[in-house]
């Protein structure tokens, strides 16, 4: 395949198999039978590391100079400066639920 000689198991002489791989890792090669996994083919001979029209992987991305993490970060601490003022909670219902005021009233 590709210039590279493989051995895979000889019980697999004169059957149709499939080849799984990496087009940037011609080393690895998995065999299938029938979509059923069989074992991996053993590189004999390997000249060719990299499928001839495999591309090479893309440029990483420029850095924005954007502090995503930051940003959390500060949104969270804002969250959590936000206090609950119990003063405009509204008045508990007088139907039994409030067991505290109801001590309280009486």
């Amino acid at each position: 395949m590709h210039g590279n000689t493989y051995e895979v198991d000889p019980a697999l002489a004169g059957r149709r198999v499939d080849l799984i791989f990496d087009p940037l890792e011609l080393a690895e090669v998995e065999v299938r039978v029938d979509g059923q996994h069989v074992g991996m083919a053993v590189p004999r001979k390997v000249k060719r590391h990299v499928h001839p029209r495999a591309q090479p992987p893309a440029r990483p991305a420029e850095p924005t100079g954007i502090d995503y993490l930051g940003l959390i970060r500060e949104r969270r601490e804002r969250e959590l400066q936000k206090r609950i003022d119990y003063r405009h909670l509204p008045a508990p219902d007088d139907d039994g639920d409030d067991h505290h005021s109801k001590e309280m009233k009486g």
